[in-house]
């Protein structure tokens, strides 16, 4: 008599063979999920870069626009000189910078801060007065406090000599790398003194 031994053989996964299957499920999602992830860091770390790289850009551009519309408002056309009667390349030329800056040329440069809506700071005795506040009105950017505060913290020096000022403008920013700065800089020039009679 022959009997037929057939074993039952089981179907589906043992535990082992589950969490192996897991395991490897969560190895491959991990490996975009972290190239995602740097990603994302890298976009917030450009984003904020960019942002600080304009709001540095235009803390130069505020002091040209200072010195500039001084020379329009205080030119005398006709003779080309100042309307106090001195001649454009004096250094009374240069006494355009804010007292919160320094002031007169032959004073030290002192931390300050510009802003658009033409807001002066002296932040050499408290950084904080420098901080830049978003405004929901134009312009946007100011270091007058408001609702809305921002991460950014700008800080313009001008050095000044007879002929030349040495213009730094310096944003910081606490970004989840830790603390970061930019500065812009420039040289500007008494172009004015040379004007043709």
């Amino acid at each position: 008599m022959l009997t037929n031994h057939h074993q039952q053989s089981d179907s589906g996964f043992s535990i082992i063979e589950a969490l192996v299957a897991i395991t490897v499920l969560l190895l491959a999602f991990a490996g975009p999920l972290t190239i995602v992830a740097r990603g994302l860091n890298t976009a917030l770390l450009a984003q904020e870069n960019v942002t600080a790289f304009f709001l540095a850009q235009e803390g130069i551009e505020l002091v040209l626009e200072r010195r500039d519309s001084h020379v329009l408002d205080n030119l005398d056309d006709n003779n080309k000189k100042m309307k106090n009667g001195a001649p454009v390349d004096a250094p009374a030329f240069w006494q355009w910078r804010p007292s919160e800056c320094g002031g007169a040329p032959t004073n030290a440069s002192k931390a300050c801060g510009l802003d658009v809506a033409g807001n002066v700071a002296d932040c050499s005795s408290n950084m904080d007065n420098c901080d830049i506040w978003k405004h929901s009105g134009l312009p946007h950017w100011r270091i007058v406090s408001s609702s809305e505060t921002t991460k950014y913290n700008r800080i313009i020096n001008i050095d000044m000599t007879n002929d030349s000022a040495h213009i730094t403008s310096t944003v910081t920013w606490d970004s989840f790398l830790g603390s970061k700065d930019f500065t812009a800089e420039t040289y500007i020039y008494n172009v004015y003194g040379h004007l043709p009679i």
